[in-house]
């Protein structure tokens, strides 16, 4: 029940965050899209192999699940302007 509640929480994280980007960040949106997507796919294909015990798989996708939702400040702070963790350069200090 708790592996179920777990997956079902991160589907709707990733859900909601793919809808956050929409107008803001297409690669944030692809992210997200992407690791759903993949998500989706790897339980599909769990009810023909026992693929929630291979540690690699799951290491991968827990990695690039974790990049994922890690980006959701990074899509608030895009409705604001460009901050130096948006990509956004900082100009260089002169030197004395």
């Amino acid at each position: 029940a708790a592996w179920t509640w777990w997956m079902a929480v991160l589907m709707v994280a990733l859900a909601r965050r793919a809808r956050a980007a929409k107008e803001q960040d297409d690669f944030a949106r692809a992210m997200a899209l992407g690791v759903l997507t993949g998500l989706a796919a790897w339980h599909l294909s769990g009810l023909t192999e026992f693929n929630f015990g291979d540690s690699e798989v799951m290491l991968l996708l827990f990695l690039v699940t974790g990049l994922t939702l890690g980006m959701g400040p990074e899509i608030r702070r895009g409705a604001r302007g460009p901050g130096p963790a948006s990509g956004a350069t900082v100009p260089p200090r002169p030197v004395p």
